[in-house]
């Protein structure tokens, strides 16, 4: 079986995002206390995020996914990390180091209902290309 790379499929699922804002087990995992599952669904949203270019809430959800990971002691698997590292790489390169830390800060910065709610917040994305 041949690995393809979640930047792909997550670019696939930006026309879908609002599908599963609309399901009512969207935050199942937090009401069952399933911070490990919201860490991995915050990064799922800043995955779709960085796929539509919206780069800087894509920073801020990925440092917010990596405060609660901290806090919880829920690392990675490697093929999460392989991933979470090219996408990190994309945004430096994209953003700058500056912009960069400054969002990843501010996610950091959000409690867990706070990046849930910011995740789940209407965005107009910039086109596609």
């Amino acid at each position: 079986m041949t690995h393809q790379p979640l930047t792909f499929l997550f670019t696939d699922l930006v026309d879908h995002t609002p599908l599963w804002e609309q399901s009512p087990t969207r935050c199942a995992w937090q009401e069952l206390g399933q911070r490990a599952a919201v860490a991995h669904e915050l990064e799922c949203f800043a995955f779709i995020a960085g796929a539509s270019g919206q780069n800087e809430r894509s920073a801020k959800l990925f440092g917010a996914a990596e405060a609660l990971r901290e806090l919880i002691g829920s690392p990675m698997t490697p093929l999460e990390r392989r991933e979470y590292d090219q996408a990190v790489s994309n945004l430096r390169t994209q953003m700058g180091e500056a912009a960069l830390a400054k969002a990843w800060a501010e996610g950091r910065a959000l409690t867990m209902e706070q990046a849930i709610e910011y995740a789940l917040e209407k965005t107009d994305a910039p086109p596609r290309a």
